[in-house]
């Protein structure tokens, strides 16, 4: 498949038509390879989470158990996750819906002030607004009380951003993170996910903000010890 027509209009407003044909048939043959790969990279929070067991494998239920049929043919459905990552079964009753971005960002800074063992967060980016500041702020306090505080010495944050959206600006998400980095070096860990879609040519021709199109981490999953917010 050729690069979608988007994607060439994109190229075709930026540079003049002798370059934006040579980068045509470049993003061309990229996007051939890739589906002939059949895929990308879908497992990026492997190296942030710590061990867990594997799935356990689903226990028969007697032929007249109620909604037997309709969970069996869930399970069937995902069954397939297993293989490549960690399943983990959790009661309904253990799962709270967050209403509001409100909500959302203040259960988030309750949740690093309490952790004791582990923080991991997942995003597109972090932002550089006051907001942002204040999350920052929280993670330094934890890790200093952790230092600190002989009942949570191993606090370890990492963080996973996608580098193009992260590294957009003089002022950016690695650029808030970086004192974290520089005073918690044995705890704290940023992780910066680059397409490999994105390499040689392409990567020197396309300016910051369009590259985000040839195709980021998206990801948005936080963890708190054994507390986890999967965002929409």
């Amino acid at each position: 498949m050729a690069a979608p027509m988007s994607w060439r209009r994109l190229v075709y407003s930026v540079y003049p038509p002798a370059i934006a044909g040579v980068f045509t048939r470049i993003s061309d043959r990229i996007f051939r390879a890739r589906d002939r790969r059949g895929g990308s990279s879908v497992l990026l929070l492997a190296p942030l989470l710590a061990e867990a067991d594997p799935a356990p494998r689903l226990v028969s239920r007697p032929a007249g158990s109620a909604g037997v049929q309709g969970t069996e043919g869930l399970f069937g459905h995902f069954r397939w996750m297993a293989e490549h990552v960690p399943a983990f079964r959790v009661p309904g009753t253990h799962i709270h819906i967050l209403t509001s971005p409100d909500q959302f960002y203040k259960t988030m800074k309750a949740r690093i002030k309490t952790a004791k063992r582990r923080v991991v967060m997942a995003s597109l980016y972090l932002g550089t607004g006051q907001l942002e500041q204040e999350l920052v702020d929280c993670m330094e306090d934890a890790l200093q009380r952790s230092q600190d505080n002989s009942d949570s010495p191993d606090l370890k944050v990492s963080v996973l951003l996608d580098y193009t959206r992260g590294s957009r600006g003089q002022i950016n998400s690695r650029t808030m993170l970086l004192p974290l980095l520089q005073r918690f070096t044995s705890q704290m860990r940023v992780s910066l996910y680059h397409t490999p879609d994105l390499r040689g040519l392409l990567r020197l021709l396309v300016p910051q903000r369009f590259n985000e199109t040839i195709g980021v981490q998206h990801i948005k999953v936080y963890l708190f010890d054994d507390s986890i917010i999967i965002s929409g």
